[in-house]
């Protein structure tokens, strides 16, 4: 490990892509790893209550617009994240549930929103795999591209604040409020993707994706074969 640690950030994320498979959750197997993986997530930093099912999933879970994905090594599930995907159609996610005053305005403009949020890891993974934050992360920055994305948001707590504007470039939207059943202020935090999303590639090049593992994990996009208004991402 110590010998592993001195090799480039960059060098031992890509090395941990090469590793880990990004799956959708199709079954409810599925759907139930993930539920638990979050229950205990939370349940370490004392973010929710205990429950006799051991389980944390909510009504977003279960919306037309939301991709559940799992982060798999060695076909074990090490960490989720589920992403919506807002429009003037599909106007539901926990970010526009807890920040409208901020997010409505930008749906009447008409811009397309995705909204990352539940990034939950298993503790043993993240204790063995200290950059798997970054590579499912990296699903957040693919959604952005698949879907043309104005506006990426995630909903934080303050101490994670710097590592999303480091990572994502993001600003802080709005400051920690109270946030759904989750008993941590959550903070709003976003990127204007069409403007900035290239820089994300340029200083991190481990988040650039094929068209085909995108469309694997979200479906067939609007213009398959090309890049993003916000990054230069290979098809």
């Amino acid at each position: 490990m110590a010998e592993g640690l001195r090799k480039p950030v960059s060098e031992r994320i890509g090395e941990l892509r090469d590793k880990v498979e990004y799956r959708r959750a199709v079954t409810e197997q599925d759907h139930e790893a993930i539920f638990r993986l979050r229950y205990d997530a939370c349940r370490r930093i004392a973010a929710i209550d205990p429950s006799d099912g051991q389980r944390f999933d909510d009504s977003f879970d279960w919306l037309p617009n939301v991709h559940q994905l799992g982060v798999y090594i060695e076909d074990r599930l090490a960490a989720s994240l589920r992403i919506h995907v807002l429009s003037r159609e599909t106007p539901w996610s926990p970010a526009l549930d807890n920040f409208p005053d901020v997010l409505e305005p930008e749906l009447a403009s008409n811009k397309r929103i995705v909204d990352p949020n539940r990034l939950m890891s298993d503790f043993d993974a993240s204790r063995r795999y200290p950059e798997l934050p970054y590579v499912t992360l990296r699903l957040a920055y693919m959604a952005a591209v698949h879907f043309e994305a104005d506006l990426v948001t995630a909903s934080v707590r303050r101490e994670h604040e710097a590592f999303y504007r480091r990572e994502m470039l993001m600003r802080p939207a709005c400051p920690p409020r109270p946030y759904g059943t989750v008993s941590k202020l959550i903070g709003l935090m976003v990127i204007d993707f069409p403007r900035d999303g290239h820089a994300i590639e340029e200083r991190r090049p481990f988040y650039k994706s094929q068209a085909s593992e995108r469309e694997h994990l979200f479906g067939p996009s609007r213009a398959s074969g090309t890049s993003s208004k916000g990054a230069r991402t290979a098809a």
